[in-house]
């Protein structure tokens, strides 16, 4: 009851809702799916590039796929062609809506859940020429940390939790070294879902010397004052920020 009341009380919700009908193959099916928790393990989903089969983990994953592809959180115009860090992959949901605005984008994935991995990389694998996936974390430095993992997979954090269900350990790679990694392509935006450390892995970076970003997307509302390089500000949907860079 507490997910439909928060659902219900998000007006951008609203806006989005006559987007799955044009977005999901089967609409009925996913709003049947979503209105009584029955999950799907596949469902089809429209995109301008065709038709793709999607696998679903659970019931956060209907979420996840109605908020990137039919609300547009990650908004980005279909004729822009551009390589993406997605920093926090999940199950490849949004990595699948970067690769579907066009045939020329390209993915580098990085999701430290062994769980999540396995429906990335099926999600993905029709996507092997334009994707690379790797298991591992961002951080400020490389290493090793603990990870809390969540039962459902999207809430899975290097902060210690309350309630999370398993602890393991994880390989962590400095995001700087990321950043520079990708330094050949001329146009790279940078998405970023890492539950609580987003801030952190912002504050680390002097983007005026990486040229070459030329967007961040943050499921955040303060990293923009972090960030001195000049640079427009959007916010979508009330959470996510869009830093475009001038």
């Amino acid at each position: 009851y507490i997910v439909w009341i928060k659902m219900l009380l998000n007006i951008h919700n609203y806006k989005s809702f006559l987007r799955i009908f044009v977005i999901f193959n089967d609409p009925i099916q996913f709003l049947f799916s979503l209105i009584f928790n029955k999950v799907p393990q596949q469902i089809t989903l429209r995109t301008p590039i065709g038709k793709i089969d999607v696998n679903v983990r659970n019931y956060e994953s209907l979420k996840t796929i109605f908020s990137i592809f039919c609300r547009e959180d990650y908004f980005i115009k279909k004729d822009c062609k551009n390589t993406f860090m997605d920093v926090g992959s999940n199950c490849g949901y949004s990595s699948l809506y970067f690769l579907t605005r066009n045939k020329d984008n390209n993915v580098i994935c990085y999701e430290p859940d062994r769980k999540n991995l396995d429906f990335l990389k099926s999600n993905l694998k029709a996507f092997k020429n334009r994707s690379s996936i790797r298991n591992v974390g961002i951080a400020v430095e490389s290493g090793y940390s603990e990870f809390y993992l969540t039962a459902d997979g999207k809430y899975n954090s290097l902060l210690e939790m309350k309630d999370y269900d398993e602890k393991v350990t994880i390989e962590l790679v400095n995001f700087n070294d990321e950043i520079d990694k990708c330094s050949d392509s001329d146009s790279l935006i940078i998405k970023i879902d890492v539950e609580g450390i987003e801030k952190e892995l912002i504050k680390e970076i002097d983007f005026k010397n990486k040229e070459n970003v030329s967007r961040l997307i943050i499921e955040s509302n303060d990293c923009s004052k972090l960030i001195s390089r000049k640079h427009k500000r959007i916010l979508v949907n009330g959470y996510v920020e869009h830093i475009i860079f001038q």
